[in-house]
Formats: structure tokens, C-alpha cells, sequence
């Protein structure tokens, strides 16, 4: 007997959260948390690209999207459930990923 049940475990330390945080310009029009937001998996990053949060739509970087409801609530997401975090941050920011339950063949 297969158990699939698998449960992820990671810590992410965000460099998107830190003093010395840099936000990415992408090349869809975006603010990202970092360059490697933009890449293959940017689909993770949905979120964070509403139209009202696209470059041509904005005047003020930091009060229209770094303090938006979809940032804030993407900074949360960090905090506190990391295992749901995009596959950037947990690759580039990750620590001590760990699969409890890995997949388990019964006794036969």
C-alpha cells in the first residue's frame, strides 16, 4: 500500500523583507519581489500582477504597491505559511526543506 500523504516544511528567510530590500522591475510591466520572480514559474507571482498594479498604471511604487492589499497579503503568505510560498522563494530563500510521510511501501 502506497501513503501519499506528504507534508512540507520550509523557512524562508525573504530577502524581499529585509532594509536592504530592492524590488524587481519585470519585463511584463511588473514590481516583483526580486529578479527571481521573473522567470519560467512567474505564474506564482499572479497575484502580484493586477492591472492597477502594473507600472503604467501607477505614480507612487511604494504607497500603490509595496503597501498594497496583494503585497501585504503576499509578505503574510512569507511569514506565515511558507510552505505555500511560489517555488522562487523557496529555492532562492529557503532553509531546511524537509518531506515528513515521505511516500511509504507497506509491509508485503
Amino acid at each position: 500500500m502506497t501513503n501519499t500523504n506528504q507534508t512540507d516544511t520550509i523557512k524562508i528567510d525573504p530577502r524581499c523583507m529585509g532594509e536592504d530590500f530592492m524590488p524587481a522591475y519585470s519585463a511584463t510591466g511588473y514590481i516583483l519581489p526580486c529578479c527571481y520572480a521573473d522567470n519560467y514559474n512567474i505564474e506564482d507571482f499572479d497575484s502580484l500582477m493586477e492591472d492597477h498594479l502594473s507600472i503604467d498604471n501607477i505614480e507612487d511604487i511604494e504607497k500603490e504597491v509595496l503597501n498594497s492589499k496583494e503585497w501585504n497579503n503576499f509578505f503574510k503568505l512569507l511569514k506565515v505559511t511558507p510552505e505555500l510560498a511560489p517555488r522562487s522563494c523557496k529555492f532562492y530563500c529557503g532553509h531546511n526543506w524537509s518531506t515528513a510521510n515521505r511516500i511509504k511501501l507497506g509491509d508485503n
